[in-house]
């Protein structure tokens, strides 16, 4: 963009001359240079906009637990922007396109949840076979460096197969204890991806996620 003298020609001119725009701005008159659309599809493009397609797709099956998981996200951040800024890093590997165009999803590597916040150093789950549950086990913590009794614990359940999640409040740091989850019909223990994270009482604070891998 650039500025030019009222001339008697270019006085007359308030719309565009051939690639060139002329108006005013903050009481001075500019012209803009028109951007030509750029419709180049290469192959690293193809791959590049299928990689956000499927970003997409598992923005939305998260959504329950990043909404509350990003509480130190930069302003100008939703919570849907911070998840997506921090799992679509390529050197981050959560999405690799495969030779046909096939994206796939390494579940283990997303982060679900950011913060500084401790995580309770105990946190296990099984599967039980006989009533199609998960049981987490979380052994009780005192208050300390970035951890408070009355943090909340959360896990986050994805079922990628079903393309379906369910997130479940564990309770506070300071309880600990044993939760039972029934998995929905329909739902398999072989295609789970389990995650969890801590978010201060008020919400202002929390954990980095962790992916659990079930016993």
């Amino acid at each position: 963009m650039g500025t030019f003298d009222n001339t008697a020609i270019s006085r007359k001119q308030r719309n565009s001359v051939g690639d060139q725009t002329f108006c005013q701005w903050r009481g001075k008159n500019v012209v803009k240079q028109k951007i030509q659309e750029n419709k180049s599809n290469t192959p690293a493009q193809q791959q590049q906009r299928k990689r956000w397609s499927k970003g997409v797709d598992i923005e939305v099956l998260f959504e329950a637990a990043y909404t509350i998981g990003f509480p130190s996200r930069k302003r100008v951040h939703s919570p849907a922007n911070a998840f997506s800024s921090e799992n679509m890093k390529k050197e981050k590997g959560v999405f690799t396109t495969e030779e046909d165009g096939t994206v796939t999803v390494d579940y283990s590597l997303i982060t679900c949840a950011k913060g500084r916040l401790r995580l309770p150093a105990e946190i296990n789950v099984s599967y039980e076979t006989e009533n199609n549950s998960l049981t987490f086990s979380i052994t009780a913590e005192e208050a300390g460096v970035r951890r408070n009794t009355t943090d909340i614990v959360y896990a986050l359940v994805v079922e990628t197969e079903m393309f379906d999640s369910e997130l479940m409040e564990l309770g506070p740091r300071g309880e600990g204890g044993i939760k039972t989850m029934e998995l929905k019909s329909g739902w398999s223990a072989t295609d789970l991806a389990i995650y969890v994270f801590v978010v201060s009482e008020d919400g202002k604070k929390a954990s980095d996620s962790r992916h659990l891998t079930v016993e």
